[in-house]
C-alpha cells in the first residue's frame, strides 16, 4: 500500500458494517472515521454531523458515497468533514494533510433528485417554490402551502421532503421554512433553461424605454398574462445596467395580437426584443406593476437575468441582495 510521503503507517482499529476507524501515523497519531453512505444529500450530512460531534472524540470524520454535489461539498467544508465518492471527487483536510478534487461529473444521475424539481416542465413544484421563496422569513403549514398553489398535500410533502434532503429548507413546529435560499437559486439556475423555440426575436422603431411603457400598457388594457424581465425587468429593481434590448414573458395565447397592437415584427436579424413565450402561469407568480410597468417578481427576473450572463448576471446579484435574501430569515 502506498502512503503520502507525510505518512508513515495506517493502523486500522475498527471496522463495521458501514465504518471504519484508523490511526494515521505522520509526525502525530490522527484518528480518522470514515463512514460509507447510500446517498449523501446535505440533509444526512447535516443530521450525521449532528449524531456524529458529541461520540468522535476528536477523530477526523470523512463520508464516502456515490456522488458529492456542490451543495453537499459546501456543508462538509463547512463542519470540517472530509468526503470521497465514486464519481472521482473527493476533499480531506486536517492538519498537514490536504487533498483536494473536485468537478467530476455525477456518474449517478438518476439518484439527483434536487434537479427534478427545478427543472421547467415542473410548472407546480415551481410555484411551490414561488410561494416559499417570496419572503424566506416565513414558515408555510402543508396544507397552507397546498392551498397557496393550488395542489395536493402529497406534492407539497414531497417538495418538502426534497428541499430538506438538500438542507435547502427546514420543516419546525411552525412549519416549512426556506433555510438556505442562495442554494435554492444556485441550484435552480442550473436547471433553468428557455428552449430556443420558446423565444421571438422581435423589432420596434420606438426607444427602449418607449416600447417598455407601450408594452406595459397594452397587457394592462387587453389583460394578457405578460411581464417585462430580464434587463428590462431589472432595471425596474434596481437600475445599475442598462440594456438597448427589451426582455419579456408573454402567454402564447397572446403573442400574435400583442405583436399587432404594438406594431412589432419578427426578425431574423437586428432584433431589439426578446420576448419569451409561457406556456405555464407559474412564469407570472407574484409579478407586479412598478411605476406603470408590468413587472415580472424579482425570483423570475433573477432567474431571465443569469441566463444572460455577464452583465445579467451583474444585475441578477443586485436584486438578490435588494429583493430577495435582504435581511430576511
Amino acid at each position: 500500500m502506498e502512503f503520502l510521503p507525510i505518512v508513515k503507517e495506517i493502523r486500522f482499529t475498527s471496522e463495521g458494517y458501514n465504518q471504519i476507524v484508523a490511526d494515521i501515523y505522520t509526525d502525530k497519531t490522527i484518528s480518522v472515521q470514515l463512514i460509507s453512505l447510500d446517498q449523501a444529500y446535505p440533509g444526512t450530512i447535516d443530521r450525521l454531523f449532528q449524531d456524529y460531534e458529541k461520540e468522535r472524540n476528536g477523530r477526523y470524520l470523512i463520508i464516502s458515497a456515490p456522488y458529492i454535489s456542490k451543495l453537499s461539498d459546501e456543508l462538509c467544508r463547512k463542519y470540517g468533514i472530509g468526503y470521497i465518492d465514486h464519481s472521482g471527487n473527493c476533499f480531506v483536510s486536517f492538519d498537514n494533510i490536504y487533498i483536494s478534487d473536485i468537478g467530476h461529473e455525477n456518474l449517478y444521475p438518476k439518484k439527483d433528485k434536487i434537479q427534478k424539481i427545478f427543472k421547467s416542465s415542473s410548472h407546480v413544484t415551481s410555484t411551490i417554490i414561488r410561494i416559499l421563496m417570496r419572503d424566506i422569513s416565513i414558515s408555510w403549514k402543508l396544507k397552507s402551502l397546498s392551498e397557496e398553489a393550488g395542489c395536493s398535500i402529497g406534492l407539497v410533502s414531497r417538495v418538502k421532503n426534497n428541499l430538506c434532503e438538500q438542507a435547502l429548507a427546514e420543516m419546525g413546529e411552525k412549519g416549512l421554512k426556506i433555510t438556505n435560499p442562495m442554494g435554492v437559486l444556485n441550484a435552480w439556475s442550473e436547471a433553468y433553461n428557455i428552449p430556443k423555440e420558446k423565444v421571438i426575436n422581435a423589432y420596434t422603431l420606438l426607444s427602449i424605454p418607449e416600447f417598455e411603457k407601450a408594452a406595459s400598457n397594452v397587457i394592462k388594457e387587453n389583460e394578457y398574462a405578460g411581464c417585462l424581465t430580464g434587463f428590462s425587468g431589472g432595471a425596474r429593481y434596481a437600475p445599475v445596467v442598462r440594456s438597448s434590448k427589451v426582455h419579456l414573458w408573454l402567454s402564447g395565447e397572446h403573442i400574435s395580437e400583442f405583436m399587432e397592437k404594438t406594431n412589432i415584427k419578427q426578425v431574423d436579424s437586428g432584433a431589439n426584443i426578446t420576448i419569451y413565450i409561457a406556456e405555464e402561469s407559474d412564469i407570472f407568480v407574484d409579478s407586479r406593476e412598478i411605476n406603470g410597468n408590468i413587472v415580472a417578481s424579482p425570483i423570475q427576473t433573477y432567474l431571465d437575468l443569469m441566463q444572460l450572463k455577464g452583465r445579467g448576471e451583474e444585475m441578477a446579484e443586485v436584486i438578490l441582495s435588494k429583493e430577495i435574501i435582504n435581511d430576511k430569515g
